[in-house]
């Protein structure tokens, strides 16, 4: 196993037990805009395939769930409930949320990130990765 070294930037190229041409694609999106805006090294790159995989199974999960007629569905045991997919597609949305909070991918954290004179410095570049990565993160998500 190779030895990570913490001071090198992220790889774009998806490593290699990353499956799936979508999650890969995803990957090097989501490791390019990171790597452009200094928020992540080689040791974040499990976390960005989490993302990947992720951004993956919740468009995976959207398609389907577009296709569900029956919103109200019956238990084995006869009690009326929504249909199970939805409530699938609301728990790998908050795991994908959780995972880009700690990514600094999402307003909220990277406003937790830095201080008011970190803020005001780096307002323009926080915009131009913000636009990056929402564009990258709703393209992914067929939005």
């Amino acid at each position: 196993m190779a030895k990570t070294n913490f001071s090198n930037v992220l790889s774009t190229d998806p490593p290699p037990g990353l499956k799936g041409k979508d999650a890969r694609k995803a990957y090097s999106a989501l490791a390019e805009i990171l790597r452009d805006a200094g928020l992540a090294t080689d040791i974040d790159t499990e976390a960005v395939s989490m993302a990947a995989s992720s951004m993956v199974r919740v468009k995976r999960l959207r398609d389907e769930a577009e296709k569900v007629t029956d919103l109200i569905v019956m238990s084995a045991k006869g009690t009326i409930m929504v249909h199970p997919i939805f409530a699938e597609v609301r728990r790998e949305e908050t795991r994908l949320q959780s995972i880009l909070d700690r990514l600094y991918l999402t307003p909220k954290s990277r406003q937790a990130k830095t201080t008011k004179e970190e803020s005001a410095r780096n307002l323009q570049a926080s915009k131009a990765v913000k636009d990056r990565a929402d564009a990258v993160i709703l393209n992914m998500l067929g939005g």
